[in-house]
């Protein structure tokens, strides 16, 4: 139902050969065969696959504003939950809930004072399951859970289960279009995901997000203040990322967005006594897109003010991308994409793949203008022109017209720039290192800035110049 939205014949890229494939049917690539049990599939299909095809076709493809009922939503939550596992497969899930078990129990010890009964809930280790059957158990608590808001109600569940699944819960969705004359490549990676420029700077730490809500919780100004930041706090532990972008056709896409982000929208905020305040916008911005309209939330309409009911509706305004955004989406989609990508016209493409390719040869020798020797240069040169993706670009710079082309070199620069700027400015983050100096010498993913010595003198550098004073 995917690939079908991209072409009635798509082309297919082979990352790894440099093959193309023209005009494959599409019910002939983006498969295997017997992953599932029969009856997984069945239920996999009748309880959500299907319903979102009804939803997709009916509504998500439209011009215009789209209408969708809670009920609706949730159903786009548990197709999102659902594509996330089964993009791992058994092994590969199964490591990644390893991964997730001291973000699951942060969570817990964040949440439990609101959901008390997340204490009872069991963990993937004591049920001694093997990797396919883990990933059987979490496919089918997302399908047999209508309402994906109560999944921890749910026996089967796990604290690491239920965890994942409040990823999808906690987010808001938005829907980004491609602007005229471009659009996204499909990939074998199905959700893919924007992560802060501090994450990609030190090699996994999100700091961003997490140290302003720290900042805002340890300085409160009110217990609505405290509220929020405690509830955004406990979701930052389960979503990270900024948001994950899912496909929908070759022109549109969904989104679901860090709740981080609600903040800087007239987020009205109840606490558990009823009272009510309107958020302050956070005075950093965490995410590599700088477009802050694209994150815009939905309009709500309750049935009944004051209570959730299942017919309560949400209005989304599809957001066109700025065409360099088009192309540093396309970036992400290729960057973790595995073996095959599929897509429906050569010239649509063409600057996303010219802006990859140098984007990951850039990655792998340094920014061309800086090199040096002779021998650099020649590397540099090799790696861009014997990369598989050499000859895909090459074939879609052919259908593209001069006066169309984007310049994907000076677009780097753009990216890079934008993933740099919140480490560089983001006050917050030098406070939360500074408090707690004896870890930041130990973080392994700051030696890039020195020895111990030298990563705090350049912290608290960092901080003397954002603050405006030393550190106390």
């Amino acid at each position: 139902m995917i690939i079908k939205r991209f072409a009635s014949a798509i082309n297919i890229f082979d990352l790894k050969a440099g093959r193309i494939d023209l005009a494959k049917r599409p019910d002939k690539v983006f498969y295997k065969e017997n992953i599932l049990p029969e009856d997984l599939e069945h239920l996999l299909s009748t309880s959500i696959e299907s319903r979102f095809a009804n939803l997709l076709y009916g509504k998500l493809l439209e011009s215009g504003p789209i209408t969708l009922s809670r009920k609706e939503l949730f159903l786009l939550k548990r197709y999102m939950m659902m594509v996330s596992i089964r993009m791992y497969g058994p092994e590969n899930f199964s490591a990644m809930m390893k991964n997730f078990e001291k973000n699951a129990e942060r969570y817990l010890l964040l949440e439990k004072h609101f959901m008390p009964w997340l204490s009872m809930l069991k963990r993937n280790r004591d049920l001694d399951l093997s990797n396919q059957e883990l990933y059987e158990l979490a496919l089918r608590v997302c399908c047999e859970n209508d309402n994906i808001a109560f999944i921890e109600k749910d026996s089967r569940a796990t604290l690491e289960i239920v965890a994942w699944a409040k990823t999808f819960v906690e987010s808001y969705l938005a829907i980004w279009d491609a602007p005229k004359g471009m659009e996204f490549v499909l990939s074998d990676c199905s959700m893919v995901s924007e992560y802060e420029g501090c994450h990609q700077l030190t090699g996994g730490l999100d700091l961003s997000k997490f140290s302003y809500c720290k900042y805002r919780l340890s300085h409160k100004s009110n217990d609505y203040e405290v509220f929020l930041q405690a509830k955004t706090l406990a979701s930052l532990q389960t979503m990270y990322e900024n948001y994950n972008v899912f496909n929908l056709s070759s022109t549109r896409c969904l989104v679901a967005i860090n709740p981080f982000f609600t903040q800087y929208f007239g987020m009205k905020i109840t606490d558990p006594k009823g009272g009510e305040f309107i958020a302050n916008p956070p005075d950093i911005w965490p995410a590599i897109v700088q477009d802050k309209n694209l994150f815009k939330p939905p309009i709500s309409e309750r049935v009944y003010p004051g209570f959730n009911s299942m017919e309560d509706r949400y209005v989304y305004e599809p957001k066109i991308l700025k065409p360099e955004d088009m192309v540093y989406v396309n970036s992400m989609i290729l960057s973790l994409s595995n073996e095959i990508i599929g897509f429906n016209d050569f010239a649509s493409i063409s600057a996303s793949i010219s802006y990859f390719l140098w984007h990951k040869t850039t990655m792998k020798n340094g920014d061309f203008l800086s090199l040096e020797s002779k021998d650099d240069i020649i590397k540099f040169a090799d790696d861009l022109l014997y990369d598989p993706m050499f000859k895909l670009q090459q074939m879609c710079s052919e259908k593209l017209g001069k006066d169309q082309q984007l310049p994907y070199i000076q677009l780097f620069d753009e990216v890079f720039h934008n993933t740099l700027i919140d480490f560089e400015n983001n006050k917050y983050i030098y406070w939360y290192l500074l408090s707690s100096k004896d870890e930041t010498r130990r973080f392994s993913q700051f030696d890039f800035l020195g020895n111990p010595d030298e990563r705090i003198a350049f912290i608290e550098e960092k901080y003397h110049e954002l603050w405006g004073k030393p550190f106390e």
